[in-house]
């Protein structure tokens, strides 16, 4: 049998609803499609989106990340080159990553995503994104019980994982909607231009945060904030402030100037002096350096990020 070529699989595509698509019918926020361009898609009116680096890289990253997930787990994974299907809804199909096997909880769906950088850290904070979670959920429902979503960062070469059950009434509310949109595809009718209305609560799966939810630590929270906006106030006067004066000490062309109940300097210095360790270690690389090094103590580094606020 021979492996198919993009094209090929793109047209493929088209005949079913497949675990890509369902969040953009399911979620009004879907950050790559809109359910209109979906629906041009499957009748065959939108050209075809070429292949991506980032979806190259991410195929080209499977092995590895399974690699990664047996060492890290434990656990057998399975190529699956099949379609799957649904027998009580056929335009549901599936391809998955892998087939997962626990011994324990028997065989599962493992989804692999490969993430910059900047989002493989913020699911480790927050969790999965709502897009992936519909999207395993459709594979669960396609005959597995549960999924092991892995997500993966070359620079960091690790992977997180988060394990998720099926959610009966979520995948129900998936297929149902899944069923409105291809009636829409089958009777070529765009589908109107609105969110779905009916609610959906997904499965909190939390990252590596704990959550403090007290009025006592919001308030703690506006604090600090409100703090630092008012110092970055500060620091951008004080760079226009400083800008008047240099003008005004470069106009007269003078290093020292006096008035207002100050004395203000404004010269050029020498260039500070460092320590050019790699360049050591180039001439003399028989030297250990690491004898020559003192660690600190350990200390605890305090980082705070803000919601965006919307309007």
């Amino acid at each position: 049998m021979t492996e198919q070529t993009r094209e090929q699989w793109l047209e493929e595509r088209r005949k079913s609803i497949g675990g890509s698509d369902s969040p953009v019918i399911v979620l009004d926020d879907h950050p790559y499609m809109t359910k209109q361009e979906l629906y041009l898609d499957k009748i065959g009116l939108l050209p075809p989106k070429e292949e991506t680096p980032q979806m190259r890289r991410g195929k080209m990253m499977e092995d590895i990340i399974a690699t990664l997930y047996t060492e890290k787990t434990g656990r057998k994974l399975e190529v699956v080159k099949k379609s799957l299907r649904n027998s009580d809804y056929p335009f549901i199909s599936g391809n998955i990553d892998r087939k997962v096997i626990d011994p324990e909880k028997g065989e599962g769906v493992a989804e692999f995503k490969t993430y910059s950088l900047k989002n493989y850290y913020q699911c480790k904070r927050e969790g999965v994104y709502d897009h992936v979670q519909i999207q395993t959920q459709h594979y669960m429902g396609l005959g597995f019980k549960w999924a092991s979503i892995v997500i993966f960062n070359p620079e960091v070469f690790d992977i997180l994982t988060f394990d998720i059950d099926r959610d009966d009434a979520l995948v129900e509310h998936i297929y149902n909607e899944c069923a409105k949109f291809w009636e829409h595809v089958v009777n070529r009718v765009p589908p109107e231009d609105t969110a779905i209305t009916e609610h959906i609560r997904l499965p909190k799966e939390e990252g590596k945060s704990y959550f403090i939810t007290t009025e006592e630590w919001a308030s703690a929270v506006a604090e600090l904030k409100e703090i630092q906006d008012l110092k970055k106030e500060i620091e951008g006067a004080e760079v226009v402030a400083k800008d008047k004066i240099q003008g005004m000490m470069d106009e007269k062309e003078v290093e020292c100037a006096e008035g207002g109940n100050a004395r203000v300097y404004y010269s050029f210095q020498n260039g500070r002096k460092t320590f050019d360790k790699d360049a050591l270690k180039k001439d003399y690389p028989a030297i250990d350096l690491g004898k020559y090094e003192k660690a600190g103590k350990p200390f605890k580094s305090f980082k705070i990020y803000y919601a965006k606020e919307r309007y």
